[in-house]
């Protein structure tokens, strides 16, 4: 089991996630997730990254720049909205929302890092990027 945690989780099904905790199987599958009401505790063998974590884009290199396009001319859109549209919206014309789109529980929808955020924003820049880390 890996115990991964960020500055927030974006589960795309429920509130952003400040300091929570996504627990996966060794195949990816999402086995819980918790929110720590913002309160981080050491715990052992937490991997902590800055950034938000949130789930596989269907093309996730493609539809980030095309965010980071829309969220620059569009500043009135959240950051949320833009992610469930590229993230939720994607698997669900795919047909793929069971396995795919969200952090809930026996789904595997791969995670991914956004770094270079604008915390206090809560806005994509120019410099963000994102990576894949499951």
């Amino acid at each position: 089991m890996r115990k991964i945690s960020a500055n927030y989780i974006f589960p795309v099904t429920g509130k952003l996630l400040k300091n929570g905790i996504l627990i996966v199987d060794k195949e990816g599958t999402i086995v819980d997730l918790i929110d720590t009401g913002g309160t981080l505790k050491e715990e052992e063998n937490l991997e902590f990254y800055n950034g938000i974590l949130v789930p596989g884009f269907i093309n996730a290199f493609c539809n980030f720049e095309e965010l980071k396009t829309i969220s620059a001319h569009q500043p009135e859109i959240s950051v949320n909205e833009l992610l469930s549209w590229a993230i939720f919206n994607g698997a669900k014309a795919l047909k793929m929302d069971k396995t795919l789109g969200s952090f809930e529980k026996g789904k595997k929808p791969e995670i991914n890092l956004i770094e270079n955020f604008d915390f206090k924003k809560m806005r994509l820049t120019g410099n963000s990027t994102v990576r894949a880390l499951v």
